[in-house]
């Protein structure tokens, strides 16, 4: 996610935690704020972009990298997406 700041593919990201609310609820949440709801839409350069960012992590973490990947389902279960806005009240 700092190679994306980077590049400008994304403004910030975070990972935000809580007590979840019921058995369905979540308890982490990953937060990539972007630009704009425009920055979501697939085009050549950004794509490029990211699979450059790819390469350099699959470069760093060698041979190691599609074992680690691999386990992505067994040590967290994946609930959804939700897309927000901030939104600032004025008097």
């Amino acid at each position: 996610m700092e190679e994306a700041k980077k590049e400008g593919l994304i403004l910030s990201c975070k990972i935000l935690q809580g007590n979840a609310a019921n058995e369905d609820d979540y308890d982490l949440i990953l937060m990539i704020e972007n630009k704009s709801i425009a920055s979501f839409d697939r085009n050549k350069e950004r794509d490029a972009k990211f699979d450059a960012i790819e390469m350099k992590i699959r470069d760093i973490i060698g041979d190691n990298y599609e074992a680690i990947i691999t386990n992505y389902d067994e040590i967290r279960n994946l609930l959804g997406t939700k897309i927000m806005r901030e939104i600032s009240l004025k008097n």
